[in-house]
């Protein structure tokens, strides 16, 4: 999985997240797993606008636990990349699923 990172302030912005389906689109993401740690309708709305297989998945607190992101790692394989939308744990969560998941072994395994 590849990560992608835009500050709060910008990732929020309705400009880029009205694009976010075009910039997965041009990166070649045609499956994304989307963590939802907020209001994520507008990210994935912009995302099946662009054709991009969406699966959502709630980020439950705290998100960011091994035992958290062994879960999502499940959920992310096969798709192309992972997107967060929240607070700081599920970003967290996020990026150590995108680096865990395409090895198929536990989180722990990597601390």
């Amino acid at each position: 999985e590849e990560i992608l990172e835009c500050d709060r302030a910008a990732s929020m912005q309705q400009p880029t997240v009205r694009r976010i389906g075009a910039i997965c689109r041009a990166q070649r993401w045609s499956r994304v797993l989307l963590l939802a740690g907020g209001d994520a309708a507008a990210v994935e709305a912009s995302l099946r606008q662009a054709a991009v297989e969406v699966t959502v998945a709630e980020a439950q607190a705290p998100a960011a636990t091994l035992s958290g992101v062994d879960r999502l790692c499940h959920l992310a394989h096969g798709n192309d990349a992972v997107i967060g939308v929240g607070g700081g744990g599920t970003l967290d969560a996020a990026k150590a699923v995108a680096a865990v998941s395409p090895h198929g072994r536990a989180c722990g395994d990597f601390i």
